[in-house]
This record gives C-alpha cells, structure tokens and sequence, in this order.
C-alpha cells in the first residue's frame, strides 16, 4: 500500500505541471547538488518531495479528522425551548441566560439551575457595579428561582415572562467548541516546512565540518603519493580505492571521499585531471579545497618542481584551521551546556532550600 501512495505520488508529480513549481525550491535543489552525486539529483530530488507531499496530505487528513472530531465535541445549551420552559428531570446542571430592559439599558445575566438543589445564579451581564441594578438584578433572581422551586415535581418548569412588572427574555449560552486538537494538528502541519530546512541546514553544516575534518589527511595523504612519484590521477585512484574497502567494512560516508569518486569517474570519461580537481574545488565549496585545487591544476599545467613544498606548507595550514576549528566547536558545545548546567544547579538548590523552609 505505500509503495503503490508513493507510485501514484510520484507520477503526479513528474506528469503534471507540480513538478515545475517544486524544482522552484532553491534551498533545497541547493542542498542535494551539495549532498549527493549529480547523476543521481533529479531522481533523488523528486523523491525527496515525493516524501514532503505524502507527509502535506496525511497531515492535511489529520487536520480535516481533528477539525470533524472538535465539531462533533461541541456542547450546545438548549435547556430553554421557544416557550420558555427549561426540562428538569435531568442529572446535569442547567444553565441558561436572562435579559431585561431597566431605564433604556439591556441587563442580561447567568442562571444555573442544579439537580434537586437551590438555584443560584452568577452576574456576567452588562452590571456596572451600580447598587439600583444588583438589586434589581438579586429580585430577578429570587423570583425566578422561585417559580422553578415551585414546579420542581414538574418535569418541565415554566420560565416567568415578566418579572416585578418587566418582562424577561430567555436564551441558551452560546455553544461551547474546544478546537485546541485542531490548532495543534494545523499548527504542526504549519511547521512541517521549517522542520525540512532545518534538517536541510543541518545535513549541510554536517557536511562542511567533515570536509574540514578530513582535509588535512586528505591533503597529507597527496603530499605523500605525489612525493612517492604517482600522478594526481594514480593519487586519487588510491584514495578511492582504500575508501570503497572502508565502506565495504561497515564504514560511514565521507562526502570528501565521495566528491573523489566523481573526480576519478571524470578522469576516467576523458575529462583532463587540472579540470576535473577545478570542479572538485567548487564542489566543495570551502576556501581551504580550492586553494588545494589551484595548486594540483597549477602543478597539472605548469609542471612545477616544489609540488611537495607547497602541500607541506598547505597540510601545515590545514592543521592550524582544524585547531581552530576543534576550538570553536568546544566553545559551541560549552555553550550548549550551559542550560543543563543551570537546570542542575535549579535542582540543588531546590533539594537545600526546600527542607530547611519546611522545618522552619
């Protein structure tokens, strides 16, 4: 069944014109030309919102279910009919709402009839404070509560229409509906495109801080081959070669060394080596790999002789932007710390202090 949703998911997307409007999504085309080889971007593309928009429609029928559910809980007051008579043969309080007309001002106030209990009413109207009206108010009261007492072996008791010579009108409360399961299935819904970037950014950030890490035994590792007398293609084969026994073993991706199975593959199509590391340095999108990339090019082209001088001096610099790097990363952690650390101190101070207030 989920493999047929995300059939039918997928050929809606790619034979209608949905497809145009999603290749619109620039963050994210920018992310998988990041993140993935570029043979594999429009298929890995279009399955990525063949995921996003199954997960929009099972969450838009969460929605439209939440939204049925929260009307079909609504609690409608229809105690008081259109004669004015409220049922009294019921084990649930009765609540219904009264209005009057007092010098030109409509006064409305609450009334809450119990189960065989004394009736008791609560002021939610238009009362100013004024003493005129919270009399007034206090006498409606009494003798509505009066004239239902008196029908209490009814089971319906007629609601008085006029009250010390004015007249009365009755009418239910408004309907009471509780949409908060709704606005937490729309709210989540709301946030879905938040949550994809932010994954997005932190795949992409994951990425640059493993190009770091590995550049400077990248850069070792080539200063070595290359002093040992192989090309840059020969280079480049070895690591690739030593990388898919890594993965063969249970290793986990490196984007560093998947970006050199792609310079190998060029290679190997006819692409020259000094344009294949040049595209290699762009792809990476870091200073550090394409200053590496002018230099081998540099050294394709030129033939320069001090090849292994400039990649000594390029692995020390390397390892000069990993410590500052290692660095940073200690303080971002230290910092991410701080919060639990506060939330601990919080808890001991709470263990000291509590028992020494109740002793007191």
């Amino acid at each position: 069944m989920r493999d047929i949703l995300d059939k039918f998911i997928r050929y809606g997307i790619e034979n209608t014109r949905l497809k145009k409007l999603l290749m619109r999504d620039n963050r994210t085309k920018s992310a998988v030309e990041l993140l993935y080889p570029k043979q594999q971007y429009e298929d890995i593309l279009t399955e990525i919102w063949v995921k996003r928009v199954k997960t929009i429609g099972i969450l838009l029928f969460v929605v439209v279910i939440a939204f049925i559910y929260c009307k079909a809980q609504t609690k409608y007051f229809d105690f008081v009919d259109g004669e004015n008579s409220v049922v009294l043969e019921t084990d649930e309080s009765i609540g219904f709402n009264f209005s009057f007309n007092m010098d030109g001002e409509v006064v409305s106030d609450h009334m809450t009839i119990e189960p065989r209990t004394e009736t008791h009413g609560t002021e939610t109207g238009s009362s100013d404070g004024n003493q005129r009206k919270d009399e007034i108010l206090y006498e409606m009261r009494d003798e509505i509560e009066s004239s239902v007492e008196s029908q209490r072996g009814n089971k319906v008791a007629v609601l008085p229409k006029e009250v010390s010579g004015r007249d009365v009108r009755y009418f239910n409360d408004k309907p009471e509906t509780d949409y908060s399961l709704f606005a937490l299935s729309l709210v989540i819904l709301i946030l879905c495109p938040v949550i994809w970037y932010k994954k997005q950014r932190e795949r992409v950030e994951e990425r640059e801080n493993q190009l770091i890490l590995d550049y400077p035994t990248f850069v070792n590792k080539m200063s070595i081959f290359l002093g040992a007398g192989l090309t840059v293609r020969g280079a480049v084969e070895r690591l690739c070669m030593e990388y898919r026994e890594r993965k063969e073993k249970g290793g986990n991706k490196r984007y560093l060394y998947e970006e050199l199975l792609i310079v190998n593959s060029e290679i190997s199509n006819g692409i020259s080596e000094g344009r294949a590391i040049e595209k290699f340095g762009k792809r990476c999108r870091l200073v550090s790999y394409m200053r590496f990339a002018s230099i081998l090019s540099q050294c394709i082209k030129k033939g320069s002789d001090n090849v292994t001088e400039m990649l000594d001096e390029e692995v020390r610099n390397s390892m000069e932007i990993r410590k500052e790097n290692a660095k940073a990363r200690g303080e971002r952690a230290s910092t991410k710390l701080l919060l639990p650390c506060v939330l601990m101190l919080g808890i001991v101070m709470a263990i000291i202090m509590i028992p020494a207030f109740l002793t007191m």
